[in-house]
Formats: structure tokens, C-alpha cells, sequence
């Protein structure tokens, strides 16, 4: 029986998977950078919040599908050396988001308003149990 992956990508040489792994980079450094503004202002929290989750969605789905892809790939051949080096990359550049994560998730638990400013927003409600 064989599978084919190419829903995800045709291979790890294909343009749509170099774009993903560019654009996840481009978002792991740009959240990265982002992270130390948003805990600094307390103007605008409930655009800041909304853009909280849409960073962390986009950068979730992104990671998600290059490394389904990775693993796929890894699982049928596991001398797949792409494969295992995009793993690496994505679990490296994920582990680089804990931080920033962490202060952002310090800042939302310290909103004395936080309740009110989820309320105010069918997105921020939504997602009301992760925040």
C-alpha cells in the first residue's frame, strides 16, 4: 500500500514547502520581536489580544503542516535525512517561542480587565478557555 503526501507538499524541494519553512521563520522572529513590545504598552489590549491569537494561529498551522509532513515523510523512510533536519528545525524554532510565550502569557494573567475585554470580542471569546 502506498501513501501520498501531496496534499501537504510534492517533497521538501518543492516551492510551497520552502515557502512554509521561510514564512515560519519569518513568523517565529517576527512573534519573537513582537512579544517584548505588546508586554510594555497597555493600550489598545483587546486589538492586542486578537492579534495575540491570529500570531499564535498562523504560527501553529504553519508548524503543524511542515512537520505532519516531516514525520509522514520520516515515519516510511526513516534514513530520510530532509526529513529528520526539518524536524530538528521546527522542534528548535518552537522551543525558541517558549519564552516569549510565556512572557506574553504572564502579561494576559496580570489584565485586571481581562474578563471585560473577552467579552467585547466574538474572537477573543472564542477563545476564552486559552486565555
Amino acid at each position: 500500500m502506498n501513501w501520498s503526501l501531496d496534499e501537504l507538499y510534492s517533497s521538501f524541494k518543492s516551492e510551497e514547502f520552502k515557502k512554509d519553512l521561510s514564512r515560519f521563520d519569518e513568523l517565529t522572529n517576527e512573534y519573537i520581536k513582537w512579544s517584548d513590545k505588546i508586554v510594555k504598552d497597555e493600550k489598545n489590549l483587546k486589538s492586542k489580544l486578537n492579534e495575540y491569537i491570529s500570531k499564535m494561529t498562523e504560527i501553529s498551522t504553519i508548524s503543524s503542516k511542515i512537520m505532519i509532513y516531516s514525520n509522514l515523510t520520516f515515519s516510511v523512510d526513516t534514513k530520510n535525512e530532509e526529513a529528520l533536519k526539518s524536524m530538528e528545525m521546527i522542534e528548535q524554532k518552537l522551543t525558541l517561542l517558549s519564552e516569549p510565550d510565556a512572557k506574553i502569557q504572564r502579561w494576559i494573567g496580570s489584565l485586571n480587565n481581562l474578563q471585560k475585554i473577552i467579552d467585547s470580542s466574538k474572537k477573543l471569546k472564542e477563545y476564552e478557555f486559552y486565555l
